[in-house]
């Protein structure tokens, strides 16, 4: 059984073993594939990143997010964040025009979606070029971004 610190020592060796590693080549500002190291597997991981912004004339002008999206073997996570929204706003999360799920906004304007495989949830494949968008119940737009 490791201790936290080894855990820790292990967790950080492991970042660095993939920093210096040679294959792990960049496919775009936001994308990174490299070969899984854990256990000596040979699967790719691939991490996607975007920014997510409201339009200029929006309602929610003021409102920000991001996204992101991690695949590997066995599992797929689809994170998404939107921040300066008011509190209480029903807010419809979508990939595309395929609607995967809701949040209200918190006391502090924040709304956030997490879909993991591993727990269960249906993550959707995530591709460069897929629109993320997040509006209200009544289809207003919030904020977007494109992979």
């Amino acid at each position: 059984m490791k201790t936290p610190i080894l855990r820790s020592i292990t967790f950080v060796s492991a970042l660095a073993l993939l920093g210096a590693c040679s294959d792990v080549t960049p496919v775009g500002p936001s994308e990174t594939v490299a070969p899984a190291l854990a256990k000596g597997n040979s699967a790719v991981i691939t991490s996607l990143s975007i920014s997510l912004t409201a339009p200029a004339n929006a309602a929610f002008r003021r409102a920000k997010g991001k996204a992101k999206y991690v695949a590997k073997t066995g599992e797929r996570e689809l994170q998404i964040e939107v921040e300066n929204v008011p509190a209480g706003t029903a807010l419809v999360f979508s990939v595309g025009a395929t609607q995967i799920g809701t949040a209200t906004a918190t006391s502090f304007g924040n709304g956030r979606l997490n879909l993991n495989s591993r727990t269960g949830a249906t993550v959707p494949v995530i591709a460069v070029g897929m629109t993320i968008s997040v509006t209200t119940a009544a289809n207003a737009p919030v904020v977007s971004g494109t992979f």
